[in-house]
């Protein structure tokens, strides 16, 4: 993930790049809100996605940043605090909008739209562009490139943006869900 550490633990490097692979899932997923979808328990199935990219993305931080004093760590975390609360504020908006209905059936349906399929591949869009590059880059063994995207400066304000975007979109995720959960009985 963005800013791993080559002294990672055996068992901590492939818990990163299993979130890292997920990311490409989600924009995946997010595709299929374009349909109506049944409001059941499965619409939790990507924020746990979202959840375990986001203890990877952490993990991987937490590994990087390690031998740093923790206050250098506070504007970084400052800055996914932020981040989780525009993207709750965001997401309870979006959810609000999004309309809960029930078919022939009495299936209680919704149906994200362009503007949620938009906004949640918008924001995984540059981290799974960064996580294309460092992945292929790792494969082409283009040290220059690697070192370039795993921290160095200029590029880690580049990867702090990343990790801001990729925590707002998981707690937009949470948010818009919780919103139509709460409507389905209204539906």
């Amino acid at each position: 993930m963005i800013a791993v550490p080559s002294n990672l633990p055996v068992g901590v490097y492939p818990l990163i790049l299993v979130g890292d692979i997920l990311v490409f899932v989600l924009i995946g997923l997010a595709f299929r809100l374009l349909r109506p979808r049944p409001v059941s328990g499965v619409i939790w199935v990507s924020p746990l996605f979202h959840l375990y990219t986001l203890g990877a993305v952490l993990l991987a931080l937490f590994e990087a940043l390690r031998s740093q004093p923790g206050l250098a760590l506070i504007p970084e975390f400052g800055s996914f605090l932020v981040a989780a609360g525009v993207g709750a504020a965001i997401g309870s908006g979006v959810g609000r909008r999004i309309p809960v209905t029930r078919d022939a059936q009495g299936k209680v349906l919704f149906t994200g739209g362009r503007l949620l399929v938009g906004l949640v591949v918008g924001l995984l869009a540059p981290l799974a562009l960064e996580q294309a590059v460092v992945l292929f880059g790792a494969l082409a063994s283009v040290r220059s490139l690697l070192h370039a995207l795993t921290g160095a400066f200029p590029f880690n304000y580049l990867l702090l943006g990343l990790g801001f975007l990729f925590v707002l979109g998981t707690f937009l995720s949470l948010a818009w869900r919780v919103q139509v959960w709460a409507k389905r009985g209204q539906g």
